[in-house]
C-alpha cells in the first residue's frame, strides 16, 4: 500500500505515486486538528504537470479520519494537507483493489 503521507504535520503535498488505473481506496488516519486532504490528479506524464483535484467532493477535503473507494484512470496521485495546526498529525494510504501493484 503506497503512503502518500506519512505522520504529516504542515500543509503542502505529499508522495506522487503513478496510479494504474482502476478501482481504489484512499485512506486518511490520524488527528486532523482541523487539517483536510485532498487527492490530486495529473495526467500529464510527458508534458507539464497540471495538478488537480478528482473532481469527486468526497476526495476533497476530506477532514479527519476516512476511507473513501475511487475509480480513476491511469495517472499520477498525490494527497495535499491543508490548515494544518501544531496538533495536525495525519496520514494517507491508496490500495489498489484491481491487481494491486
Amino acid at each position: 500500500m503506497p503512503v502518500l503521507l506519512r505522520n504529516a504535520t504542515a500543509d503542502g503535498p505529499g508522495r506522487v505515486i503513478d496510479w494504474p488505473g482502476g478501482a481504489g481506496t484512499f485512506w486518511v488516519d490520524g488527528t486532523a486538528a482541523g487539517a483536510n486532504v485532498t487527492l490530486e490528479t495529473n495526467v500529464a506524464f510527458h508534458g507539464p504537470t497540471r495538478w488537480r483535484p478528482t473532481g469527486d467532493p468526497n476526495l476533497t477535503a476530506v477532514a479527519g479520519e476516512a476511507t473513501v473507494n475511487f475509480l480513476l484512470g491511469r495517472c499520477q496521485l498525490r494527497a495535499v494537507l491543508a490548515g494544518a495546526t501544531a496538533t495536525t498529525d495525519l496520514s494517507v494510504t491508496i490500495t489498489c483493489l484491481e491487481g494491486g501493484w
